[in-house]
């Protein structure tokens, strides 16, 4: 479940990246214009937060709950 969890991440973190300004900025590039281009950044970001996020969230969750973080 993991390994398909991350997978998927990993490809709706592509677009995210192509369009993120910093990327841009620092490679020097310009992503293609195509409608709503500036949305395609912190919608995919929102994407791979909450599918790939979850796992993480909740092992945070437990290791507080037995206070002993990290």
């Amino acid at each position: 479940m993991f390994r398909r969890r991350f997978w998927i991440s990993l490809i709706l973190t592509v677009p995210a990246v192509i369009y993120s300004h910093m990327l841009q900025e620092l490679l020097g590039y310009t992503a293609p214009m195509i409608p709503g281009h500036e949305w395609v950044a912190p919608l995919f970001g929102a994407a791979v937060f909450a599918y790939g996020g979850p796992v993480f969230l909740r092992g945070g969750w437990a290791e507080l709950k037995a206070r002993q973080p990290g």
